[in-house]
């Protein structure tokens, strides 16, 4: 290999790293926003949990339609 393809290797692994990451941060944020819904549903006796559900269900129809439309 040459010194061009060894730079340019350790900087997609240095992307990679980084992007894994934010990835696993952005999991546990989600783990921790699931969590803290679910205790305020129990405590306030509301349903936002399921709120939430249909409105991602929601948007993936629409992105699906929207996908199979264009």
């Amino acid at each position: 290999m040459t010194k061009e393809e060894l730079e340019e290797l350790k900087q997609l692994r240095e992307t990679r790293d980084t992007l894994l990451n934010k990835y696993k941060e952005l999991a546990f944020e989600e783990m921790v926003n699931r969590k803290t819904i679910e205790k305020a549903d129990k405590f306030y006796g509301t349903n936002l949990k399921k709120e939430l559900e249909d409105r991602v269900r929601i948007h993936k129809e629409t992105m699906k339609h929207n996908k199979t439309n264009n």
